[in-house]
């Protein structure tokens, strides 16, 4: 089988399982999944709804309930209510959802080839954190997965490249805002392409780059003219009512070290090697490394937390880890063989898919 071919069929497996499970297992931690965003994009499609105290006051865009809108509305089309938009919506947040196994065969693919560069893609494809928050209807979420497709075009060449990283970057942001400093990082990387493995770029690459970014951006800010009043006022709004007003640490605050203590409880003791893979693949892959750094520098400094808002952080992170995984299984390679070689890959892959189940 073609490395294309496999790569298909494995983007088309972890698609399947996210939407499944989507579908077979709905769950809802945070009410802000149910009633900030597909709430929302019901309402916009259907005219009713809930109206929770954020779209009172305007501190939310309708950027993302409006794309869940046109998908209600599509999927209202194509089943009964309610498993026709609800699967529209499941369908195209799971599809945005393979874009960690998208970076991990990209990235893998250019410094080891194809057979390790699958051995990532599965890693991620099977992770059971990526997985689990693959189907939520969260800003965090969305905008990681856009942020992950931006990294997908970091190293290749040409404006078009250029400007679809910029796009994408700038839709992360439009998004979630709390992703400018990663975003803005990533940008800035492309200035300094041996540092980070990127191609070097022309005045007119960067050009692109920056006005792709600039144009989501401008986009959210004419949608929160036309919504509320004035551009950009939904940003505006949640800065002041969440930080100047304090609304935010009414629902509790935590220490900078609760992240970290919260990835303890999640992971146990399999914190440990997934950290060492983490390091291991930052070594060859320093950038994803650093954005997941700042990103979760930035959120532990900020009082109230909550596990999502370090998703995009912890994507990252497992990307990271997946690339390590397929560096472990190269050093072994060429220490001990062509045996090795051979074999590691689909050991290191069912060791991956068995901690995914654990």
């Amino acid at each position: 089988m073609s490395p294309r071919r496999a790569l298909l069929l494995l983007l088309a497996a972890a698609f399947v399982l996210r939407f499944a499970l989507a579908l077979a297992l709905p769950n809802e931690i945070w009410p802000d999944e149910i009633f900030q965003t597909q709430e929302q994009g019901h309402r916009i499609a259907f005219g009713y709804g809930v109206v929770p105290w954020e779209f009172r006051v305007g501190a939310r865009s309708y950027l993302l309930p409006g794309v869940l809108a046109a998908a209600f509305r599509l999927g209202e089309g194509l089943a009964p209510a309610p498993w026709g938009h609800v699967g529209a919506a499941a369908a195209l947040l799971s599809a945005l959802a393979v874009a960690p196994v998208v970076l991990a065969y990209t990235l893998v693919s250019r410094r080891h080839g194809p057979r390790l560069a699958l051995l990532a893609a599965f890693a991620t494809a099977v992770s059971f954190h990526l997985v689990y928050f693959a189907p939520k209807a969260l800003s965090e979420v969305v905008g990681a997965h856009l942020l992950l497709l931006a990294l997908v075009a970091f190293p290749r060449e040409g404006a078009r490249a250029a400007l679809g990283l910029g796009l994408l970057a700038g839709s992360a942001v439009a998004v979630r805002l709390h992703l400018a400093p990663v975003a803005g990082t990533l940008l800035l990387a492309t200035l300094a392409p041996r540092v980070f493995g990127g191609p070097p770029r022309d005045r007119r690459q960067l050009a692109c780059a920056l006005g792709g970014f600039a144009l989501p951006l401008v986009g959210a800010g004419l949608l929160d003219h036309l919504t509320w009043g004035a551009p950009f006022a939904s940003y505006v709004r949640t800065w002041t009512v969440n930080v100047q007003q304090g609304k935010a640490a009414q629902f509790g605050v935590a220490g900078p070290l609760a992240y970290l203590e919260a990835a303890l409880g999640v992971w146990g003791l399999a914190l440990l090697p997934f950290v060492a893979l983490v390091a291991l693949g930052a070594r060859a892959f320093p950038l994803p490394a650093l954005l997941g750094g700042i990103h979760l520098v930035v959120h532990s400094a900020l009082g109230h937390k909550e596990w999502r808002f370090v998703y995009p952080a912890f994507a990252l992170f497992e990307l990271c880890a997946a690339a390590g995984l397929a560096e472990l299984v190269a050093l072994l390679g060429r220490r001990y063989g062509d045996v090795v070689a051979r074999r590691a890959p689909a050991v290191a892959g069912l060791l991956a898919l068995g901690v995914s189940l654990a």
